[in-house]
């Protein structure tokens, strides 16, 4: 099965060390390259911060997650083909002892430490002990600031920010 996923990877991701032993890694993004710097744009944007520090941006390479996400994308489409589906990048923060729980059960808010997993278009205040976690989302509704899944295969980890 990885095999399989491992063709619709994002480019960026580091194919060549991932094997059935490496199902999940998390890897540190260097300050220069373009993916940070993106990823630095959007967030800068999403708090309306432009001077916020960003200390560390992890790319998060789980194949599985992935899989369970591109699956649950085809699914949506054949269960309703004349919806239009979307994938849009959300962010939530979380308690940094919880970054754990929330890597092994995809931001299952029960192990998380949240009363419900809604991912904002927008950052909220962080503070110190918080991690950002960029989810990548589908949804039928992409300009929408709130997003609530219905299943936990509607979104995976993308990075993992810290500041």
């Amino acid at each position: 099965m990885e095999n399989g996923i491992l063709s619709w990877v994002p480019d960026c991701w580091k194919k060549d060390d991932m094997s059935a032993h490496s199902w999940c890694q998390r890897i540190e993004l260097e300050r220069t390259c373009e993916e940070f710097e993106q990823i630095q744009y959007e967030i800068r944007r999403a708090t309306l911060d432009i001077k916020k520090h960003i200390r560390c941006i992890e790319r998060n390479q789980s194949i599985y997650d992935l899989g369970q996400f591109l699956i649950r994308g085809q699914l949506l489409m054949t269960l309703k083909p004349f919806t239009s589906y979307y994938k849009v990048r959300r962010y939530i923060k979380i308690k940094a002892n919880y970054l754990t729980a929330a890597l092994n059960y995809n931001v299952d808010y029960r192990r998380c430490g949240l009363s419900s997993v809604v991912f904002n278009s927008f950052i909220p205040n962080m503070t110190n002990g918080d991690i950002l976690l960029v989810i990548q989302v589908i949804t039928s509704e992409p300009q929408s600031s709130y997003i609530t899944p219905s299943n936990s295969s509607d979104y995976y980890i993308e990075y993992i920010v810290r500041f």
